[in-house]
């Protein structure tokens, strides 16, 4: 399980490039990439300032990746006009990111940072040498940009002119046991970007994001989503640096919402967030002894955090609030693509409704004639008497723009990998033809308990207590509602206290049922046994 594998950077490198070959498509034209994600009108894209000479410097072979830097930061950042008005680009490479903890902490070699955000990622000591230096900050970025000091450390392959793509492996040119003596290498190149787009879309509320790699003087965009990720094919970017500039150019253009933020997700005001963090704290000591402050300010940390309280839009079936308070998520997740749920508890902003601490669930649900939503589930489940499950108290699919036609429309929000893949030309389709790109939804889902995680029980009376609660509820709805659950461990059973005052032990519900399924019906296209949260 990702979960308990080691958590240094290079063994999760690894672990996410192992995974990353069947999500990922290419090569797609860069002129067809940034006309179909960045649009932009012709007379606009003639006011782009010249791109003549722009990063003339670079070599395709390089002793150290480094030596790129300077001359890439130099020829994005000093233009008049700007190449991408509003951003600017800062070295990353020596400065991690270690909000959670120096094991694991990441630091892309360049990020694009929106101009406003500079103070917050201006390092303590910059060396003259270095007028660009600056801390990462994934939660600030605005995209990405990984560099390789050569060609040959592309882990993409554009298939020869004239083969057949059906039969072309694009991540690395071939079957990842085929790598050899370089598959250690070409696995962690691949890996960084994959672990710098998922804690992207894991830190921020994003729907998708985008991404530049660099191999010598050879360039890719990437466009990341819940399904997978677009790759374009390979260009040389010192040579002809119209298509680089013309990209950063676009992005600076394009709304939020085309940006890939999710628009259903604005800042609190301060007054809501102290009703956020009062009622948290009200809901703590009604659920956990508090007589020790330290429990207390613990605890609260883990759901609040000063100055990062947003309200978030949740779809409504019923008359039910449409808006609620997070801030700091209990689950986040480990892959860019798949449900990569996200679980906060959650408060509604209201000053004249009940200040009840609800849970409420993030994630991109599988779409087709089979998938159920997991409210449907759990409502079909309470109608049978299947005990200790939570009951759902509203939910539904949540609603972006979609830009591809002519004019925006609101629609639900989907993933849009899988509508590339089967019509177009370009895309090489092995592996992708073993395991099936799928579409996605997001749905969002508010139950009425907001518990503790079954790994923080007070002992083994709770232990065996909250546990046979939970193997009830398993039982019952396979019992009553031929419905096996299929995903159970501790991180799915949660404790929580049914009373007006903190009692032991707690009640032990079981939860997350998005994977699974009736007896006798069709099985989901997902690989449940691969876990794409932490919690």
């Amino acid at each position: 399980m990702y979960g308990f594998d080691p958590k240094d950077a290079e063994s999760r490198y690894k672990r996410l490039a192992a995974d990353t070959p069947n999500v990922t498509m290419g090569p797609m034209p860069v002129v067809t990439f940034m006309d179909a994600f960045l649009p932009m009108s012709e007379s606009l894209v003639k006011r782009m300032p010249s791109c003549e000479h722009a990063f003339d410097g670079i070599r395709a072979q390089n002793k150290h990746e480094s030596d790129i830097y300077p001359v890439l930061l130099k020829g994005l950042n000093v233009s008049e006009p700007s190449r991408c008005p509003g951003y600017a680009f800062r070295d990353t490479s020596t400065r991690a990111d270690e909000l959670e903890g120096k094991l694991g902490s990441i630091k892309p070699d360049i990020i694009c940072y929106a101009e406003r955000y500079l103070p917050e990622v201006r390092p303590h000591k910059v060396k003259r040498t270095n007028e660009w230096a600056a801390m990462t900050r994934i939660a600030y970025a605005e995209m990405f940009i990984e560099i390789k000091k050569n060609q040959s450390d592309d882990h993409y392959v554009d298939p020869p002119a004239g083969a057949d793509r059906d039969a072309h492996y694009f991540v690395w040119g071939r079957n990842a046991r085929a790598l050899g003596a370089e598959a250690d290498k070409l696995k962690q190149y691949l890996g960084q970007n994959v672990a710098y787009a998922t804690d992207m879309c894991a830190r921020q509320h994003r729907r998708f994001c985008f991404s530049v790699t660099v191999s010598g003087c050879s360039a890719r965009l990437i466009r990341w989503d819940r399904s997978g990720a677009i790759v374009t094919e390979a260009f040389d970017y010192v040579a002809n640096p119209e298509l680089l500039c013309e990209f950063f150019w676009r992005f600076a253009h394009l709304s939020d919402e085309q940006r890939g933020y999710d628009m259903t997700v604005q800042p609190a005001t301060l007054a809501e967030e102290a009703l956020f963090r009062d009622a948290i704290k009200e809901h703590i000591q009604s659920q956990i002894d508090c007589s020790d402050p330290a429990v207390l300010r613990e605890v609260l940390d883990t759901h609040y955090m000063p100055g990062y309280v947003t309200v978030v839009s949740t779809p409504s079936t019923g008359s039910a609030a449409s808006r609620l308070l997070v801030s700091r998520p209990i689950v986040t997740p480990l892959f860019f693509a798949g449900r990569c749920t996200r679980v906060y508890w959650a408060v509604d902003p209201d000053p004249t409704a009940e200040k009840k601490v609800v849970l409420l669930k993030d994630t991109w649900r599988l779409q087709g004639r089979d998938a159920e939503t997991e409210g449907a589930v759990l409502r079909d489940l309470q109608a049978r008497g299947v005990p200790n499950i939570p009951h759902v108290l509203y939910d539904g699919d949540v609603l972006a723009f979609n830009y591809s036609g002519r004019t925006p429309k609101l629609a639900k929000d989907r993933t849009i990998c899988y509508s590339y893949l089967r019509k177009n030309d370009w895309p090489c389709r092995k592996p992708l033809l073993r395991v099936k790109l799928v579409k996605r939804i997001h749905y969002r889902l508010v139950l009425d308990i907001a518990g503790f995680q079954l790994l923080s029980l007070y002992g083994t009376h709770e232990l065996l207590h909250s546990t046979y609660d939970a193997f009830r509820a398993l039982v019952s709805a396979f019992q009553l509602g031929n419905r096996l659950h299929r995903d159970v461990h501790p991180g799915n059973i949660i404790l929580y206290n049914t009373s007006s005052t903190p009692t032991n032990p707690r009640t032990g519900f079981l939860v997350d049922w998005d994977n699974s399924c009736a007896v006798n019906g069709r099985q989901n296209l997902e690989d449940i046994f691969r876990p794409s949260v932490r919690a």
